[in-house]
C-alpha cells in the first residue's frame, strides 16, 4: 500500500474518531452541539477532505471543484448559523461564487492544464455584480 493511501486512511480515521467523541460528549450533555452547527461544519470538513486527498497524491485535480464549492458553501452556512440572522437573502450570490472558486482552484493547482478562465471570470463577475448590487441598491 502506498504512503498516500495510508495517509488518506489515517485522515478518515481521525475525522471519524473526532466526530464520534463530539457526538458522545453531546449525548452526555458535556458539550452542547446542535444540528444547526454540525451540518455546516460537515460541509467544511468534506471540503477539507477533498483538498487533503488532492494534495496527498495530486492525481485528480478535478476533486478540487467540489472541494472548493463545499468550502465556500460551508463557510456561508456556518456564518448564517453563528450570526442567527437570515443572511442568505443578502448573500445568495455566494451560490454563484462557489463553483467559480472551485474552478479557480482547479485552474491554479493543476498547473494550468485543466480548466478555463472563461467560466471562472463569468461566475465571479455575475456573483460580484449581484453582491454589490444588493448592497448598493
Amino acid at each position: 500500500m502506498s504512503t498516500h493511501k495510508k495517509a488518506g486512511g489515517y485522515v478518515w480515521g481521525v475525522i471519524l474518531v473526532v466526530a464520534g467523541i463530539l457526538l458522545l460528549l453531546s449525548n452526555q450533555n458535556i458539550l452542547k452541539i446542535s444540528w444547526n452547527m454540525i451540518w455546516p461544519l460537515g460541509m467544511l470538513a468534506l471540503g477539507v477532505i477533498f483538498h487533503v486527498q488532492y494534495f496527498l497524491n495530486r492525481n485528480n485535480p478535478g476533486i478540487l471543484v467540489p472541494g472548493g464549492i463545499l468550502l465556500v458553501y460551508g463557510c456561508l452556512f456556518l456564518y448564517e448559523q453563528m450570526t442567527s440572522v437570515n443572511v442568505i437573502n443578502a448573500l445568495w450570490p455566494v451560490f454563484i461564487l462557489g463553483p467559480g472558486f472551485g474552478l479557480l482552484e482547479l485552474r491554479l493547482f493543476s498547473g494550468g492544464k485543466s480548466g478555463s478562465w472563461v467560466p471562472i471570470i463569468i461566475l465571479f463577475s455575475i456573483g460580484t455584480f449581484f453582491l454589490v448590487q444588493d448592497y448598493i441598491g
